[in-house]
């Protein structure tokens, strides 16, 4: 999960002896950059940012370039482009010592996960010999630290030695496609019904055909289209087909007002915003998305897990559920089984049952939902404006106590935005009131 940079700075001295007073780099002085995260690298060698750690005189650069989108890339807010970063780092790199190489695609297609993207860099390091340790001391260390999983990342770290040999053996393929709205909208159907049988199956299908239907000739793009189809689905999970149809119908009344010229920025906030404040993580929907079938299949993959040769996975699932009971908030710590989360997961009807519980959650929903209903703009100005207000939802993250007083800050953020934009709206024509009453006549504007 992409939650900001993590730098770390390691410094090796030799003996007692060492002159070295500080484990951080100083300014521009570090021998080698490895850079797993290629838009943190770069950030690494900004001149305005804190740390600043290459300089073109000293610094060798081994850079995976894979590119991780951030969530603004993700929602259309922003993108960057894979070559001008390589550029970037280059010209703060020594000319001779720079090493690219896309770690991330690789290590998935042959190791079937990234986790081992660092072991893999680390073998590249070493191969062109910018670590000032031996290969015996590598090797140990990754059979003392990882030990179950040694073979796997001795692996991926003798594969980082052979790239840098032979490269050319490894050449990877832009990155593989990127799943289509089609092939998302069929995936999630087919989830649906083996989750809940072919009538509920049947049911999506037809709300998401309505959706697109609604849509059609608006030169909406794919993988918009990809969004919302998912994101209606999760919202199916959550509450079922009505609930669907509910983030549908909001969507389609967005995506009617923007147009691509605005590269439907405006919908693009929607899409992600409108089901971050609808998806409520209570304890129903927590449990049903720790024990979906998509999950046991990520999980499989991720830990290697050979059902053939006997391996297996046991959950114990660490949850604070909280109910709010006769007034009371009740909460406490459980270990919970998948068969109590499957069950859990079943009980929508609690949420009927206890009316408060969730009680913040739910009123920001029902207030975001308003907002969208009030959205309108007259020109490109208004158009900004609005996008930034239905943004607002993207801060609030993290556990109750942390969450719900960022939820009044977007709240108190959105209003203030909107507030500076009456204040410049010009005034109403004023409207004549005249009463009569114990024959005083009464006039006032308003």
């Amino acid at each position: 999960i992409r939650n900001g940079g993590v730098y770390s700075q390691m410094v090796f001295s030799r003996g007692e002896r060492s002159q070295m007073t500080t484990p951080s780099i100083p300014y521009g002085h570090a021998d080698l950059l490895l850079g797993i995260d290629l838009l943190e690298a770069a950030r690494s060698i900004d001149a305005s940012q804190p740390i600043r750690v290459a300089d073109p005189a000293l610094t060798a650069s081994v850079v995976n370039t894979a590119k991780t989108p951030t969530i603004l890339t993700l929602m259309g807010r922003d993108d960057f482009e894979v070559p001008v970063l390589e550029e970037v780092i280059r010209g703060s790199s020594h000319p001779e010592r720079y090493f690219g190489f896309n770690v991330g695609d690789l290590c998935e297609r042959v190791l079937d996960t990234k986790l081992y993207a660092n072991i893999m860099m680390l073998g590249m390091a070493y191969q062109l010999g910018y670590l000032p340790v031996t290969l015996e001391t590598i090797e140990n260390a990754i059979r003392d630290i990882v030990r179950h999983e040694a073979d796997r990342n001795m692996r991926a770290f003798h594969i980082g030695r052979k790239i840098v040999v032979r490269p050319e053996l490894f050449v990877v393929e832009p990155t593989r496609e990127v799943e289509s709205a089609r092939k998302a909208f069929r995936r999630k159907t087919n989830e649906v019904r083996a989750r809940f049988g072919e009538r509920q199956a049947r049911g999506f299908k037809l709300v998401m055909k309505q959706t697109f239907r609604a849509t059609r000739g608006l030169r909406v793009d794919d993988q918009l289209m990809r969004d919302v189809i998912i994101r209606a689905f999760d919202c199916m999970i959550w509450g079922g087909l009505k609930y669907s149809q509910q983030y549908c119908r909001r969507l389609v009344e967005i995506v009617r007002q923007d147009s691509a010229d605005h590269n439907y920025r405006m919908t693009r906030a929607v899409v992600q915003n409108l089901a971050k404040v609808m998806l409520i993580k209570d304890e129903v929907y927590v449990s049903a998305m720790l024990t979906s079938p998509e999950k046991y299949r990520k999980d499989q993959r991720r830990f290697n897990v050979n059902r053939a040769r006997g391996d297996r996975i046991t959950y114990s699932h660490h949850n604070r559920p909280e109910f709010n009971l006769f007034g009371h908030r009740i909460r406490f710590h459980w270990t919970g089984r998948d068969w109590q989360l499957r069950l859990m997961a079943r009980m929508r009807f609690l949420r009927g049952v206890l009316p408060k519980w969730h009680q913040r959650e739910r009123a920001f929903r029902d207030w975001y939902e308003g907002l969208i209903d009030r959205a309108g703009w007259a020109n490109g100005a208004e158009y900004d404006k609005w996008v930034e207000v239905l943004s607002v939802p993207e801060a609030v993250t993290g556990y109750r106590e942390v969450r719900y007083p960022k939820m009044e800050r977007a709240r108190a953020e959105a209003q203030s935005l909107l507030a500076h934009s009456d204040d410049r709206d010009p005034p109403a024509e004023p409207r004549i009131v005249i009463s009569l009453s114990d024959r005083v006549l009464h006039r006032s504007e308003t």
